[in-house]
């Protein structure tokens, strides 16, 4: 007996029904808190640590780098969401379904009360006329434990613990021009397409997802039969894009009900996806149609290509897979290694309800990994991202009435401006209560956090911003 398509893991299946969940709600969630709130999530503030947003980053094409730390920091144009979905009878964010008892078995913790969804977080970001730019999103997602990742335009992932049972999760995603188009009742895409936008929606899984059900309960039965410890299949990490309409991304499992329960990785060496979208981009007048280039891709952690027996990812090449339409297109597929995994290009061309499949070679028996996360100090919220010219936030504390120097807050930094050019000052619109700029310094109006911007324009050119927190006593 086999499972096919097991685990389903979809987004919104049309940018026409795409909403924008603006953070202007407020969140109720307090310091110690470690789950998360239902709905839309605020931004991270001195109480709300957990269920939040830290941080965006923006790099134009040119390369210039900006943080923001709060919504009224963001620039014109620019709409950043997250909200936590439920996804079925759920009340809370808490991803944490299964737990081991003390015998070593795999239950469903009693809190989930034989409920089977488990809760994801939807990301949204919206910014007309910046096709091109990296846009890098930081959340807190408290004890809600990021695994995989699925939407379009993401580029990087990284998931670290903060020490104290939460989680952050930071991905990079490129703004393009997206097309869309009415939904037949197939659900297929219309040929042409007649609506697009620069848009980037994404959805955020909880580990729980990933685990092996045989091994805790039946498909289809509400009862844990508790066969084993908790196994996760290995897609920690992973993520998968494609600038199609509709996407979805399911695997089917080797033989996930036969034999013993193991506490080895279990095998999935087949991946499938659904991708649709308008075949042809808006026609002009009575000009040719021109036909969408389609990308399907994904990212696959090294812990997935070892469950598949291969001891490096070095030793996975272009014979260890193989890729199939549905539409029976022929393909191009190309493979990219970063440092802890692969990304795969299908190599699809065109979206004619394309379905890839893609089957992995089986190397040998699955190999052990550990699944250990980056880690960061609990509650630091420093800014980091893989793209070029990262910004930081640092703190340092002064008294009310005190001016502080461009070249202090530098210097608090780190940061050397003898080969500068501009230096521009700047501090939040949360923040005009508690400071000013004042020429090339920082007054201190009265008692709180003031946050500072340090924008540094070097002799070629390439500009920086760094970020600073000041505490006013």
């Amino acid at each position: 007996m086999s499972m096919k398509t097991a685990v389903r893991w979809c987004v919104a299946t049309t940018l026409l029904s795409l909403s924008t969940f603006l953070v202007s709600t407020p969140n109720t969630v307090s310091a110690t808190s470690l789950t998360p709130s239902l709905g839309s999530w605020n931004w991270c503030t001195d109480t709300v640590v957990n269920g939040c947003i830290e941080s965006v980053t923006t790099v134009s094409p040119e390369k210039v780098t900006n943080t923001y730390m709060s919504a009224a920091e963001l620039p014109a144009g620019l709409s950043v969401s997250a909200r936590c979905s439920a996804n079925g009878p759920s009340t809370s964010c808490d991803g944490n379904k299964y737990e081991n008892n003390s015998d070593g078995v795999c239950v469903l913790k009693s809190s989930w009360a034989g409920g089977f969804t488990t809760p994801s977080i939807e990301m949204d970001v919206d910014w007309a006329s910046r096709s091109g730019w990296e846009i890098t999103l930081r959340l807190s997602t408290g004890n809600f434990r990021p695994a995989f990742l699925i939407g379009h335009g993401t580029r990087s992932t990284q998931i670290t613990s903060d020490g104290d049972g939460t989680f952050t999760f930071t991905f990079t995603s490129i703004m393009e021009f997206a097309y869309s188009a009415p939904l037949s009742q197939n659900r297929i895409p219309a040929e042409i397409a007649t609506f697009g936008r620069e848009n980037v929606h994404v959805q955020l899984w909880p580990r729980d997802h990933l685990l092996s059900s045989y091994l805790t309960q039946p498909m289809g039965s509400p009862t844990p039969i508790g066969r084993g410890p908790c196994v996760h299949y290995p897609f920690s990490g992973a993520w998968a894009e494609a600038n199609a309409q509709g996407f979805s991304w399911s695997y089917t499992p080797q033989n996930p009900l036969i034999g013993p329960p193991s506490t080895d990785a279990p095998i999935a060496n087949k991946l499938t996806f659904q991708a649709s979208a308008p075949h042809y981009k808006p026609q002009v007048g009575s000009q040719p149609l021109e036909v969408i280039s389609a990308r399907v891709q994904i990212f696959l952690p090294t812990a997935y290509f070892r469950s598949l027996g291969y001891e490096t990812v070095d030793q996975f090449d272009s014979s260890s897979y193989s890729v199939v339409t549905a539409d029976g297109q022929s393909t191009t597929p190309t493979i990219s290694k970063r440092e802890d995994g692969l990304v795969i290009n299908l190599g699809i061309s065109h979206y004619s309800a394309p379905n890839p499949e893609v089957t992995f070679v089986v190397k040998g028996n699955s190999l052990a990994t550990t699944d250990v996360l980056k880690s960061t100090p609990p509650l630091v919220r420093t800014v980091s991202s893989s793209v070029p010219q990262t910004t930081t936030t640092k703190t340092f504390s002064t008294r009310k009435g005190a001016t502080v120097s461009s070249s202090r807050i530098a210097r608090e930094l780190g940061v050397s401006l003898k080969s500068a050019r501009k230096i521009v000052l700047s501090v939040s619109g949360t923040s005009k209560k508690v400071c000013r700029v004042s020429g090339q310094s920082v007054k201190a109006l009265g008692k709180g956090t003031c946050s500072v911007s340090l924008k540094v324009t070097a002799k070629n050119g390439k500009t920086k911003t760094y970020r600073q927190r000041i505490t006013v006593q």
